[in-house]
């Protein structure tokens, strides 16, 4: 009886492993969704993607509804104008996409100036990259605080997360654990919902 008893607690602890990485994975998803979001307008393809019923099932699961979405023929080009007008700031009221202008200051004189790029913020941004092997892709090599980077970066750790429960390298796990659970508390959570806010 013991004999079966370890069997069940061992088949147990697989099931574990397994939810374990499909949760990883699941994170690094959406974590990669919306790091693609927010990388530069809206193409085409993309937005095709969307309308796939799988893509379309997973946005639902996260409270968005894809019949808000403008899909139809000029849905490319007038998702393009809204990412600039939000994000590049044509307009008024822009939200940059970048860590440092929310949480960086400086003073100048008797002032404090903020939203200010480049800052302490970028410098220990880098540093994490650095530390963890990740590279950002070309595109936001200037930009190591971009939003987009800094879901991309999660999702990578959440893909080494998976990766490390898959290969049964408990301590790997726990160090790709903590390294997100780090890079949130120190750097997405500061700022997003100031960004969101705009």
């Amino acid at each position: 009886m013991a004999g079966l008893d370890v069997k069940r607690r061992g088949e147990r602890q697989i099931k574990t492993r397994l939810a374990s990485s499909d949760t990883a994975l699941q994170r690094s998803n959406t974590y990669g969704f919306f790091s693609r979001l927010y990388e530069g307008e809206p193409t085409e393809k993309f937005i095709n993607e969307l309308k796939k019923p799988k893509i379309s099932e997973v946005l639902q699961e996260l409270g968005l509804v894809l019949d808000e979405v403008n899909t139809g023929e000029n849905a490319a080009k007038d998702l393009s104008f809204e990412y600039v007008r939000l994000f590049v700031g044509t307009g008024p009221k822009h939200a940059a996409p970048w860590e440092s202008v929310y949480t960086d200051e400086r003073q100048v004189g008797e002032k404090t100036v903020r939203g200010l790029m480049w800052g302490n913020s970028t410098v220990r941004v880098i540093k994490t990259y650095k530390e963890l092997g990740y590279e950002p892709v070309e595109k936001f090599k200037d930009m190591p605080d971009h939003i987009a980077v800094e879901l991309d970066f999660m999702q990578n750790l959440c893909l080494d997360e998976a990766k490390a429960i898959d290969a049964k390298e408990e301590k790997k796990e726990k160090y790709f654990q903590v390294s997100q659970q780090v890079f949130l508390e120190k750097h997405l959570l500061p700022w997003i919902d100031k960004f969101v806010e705009e």
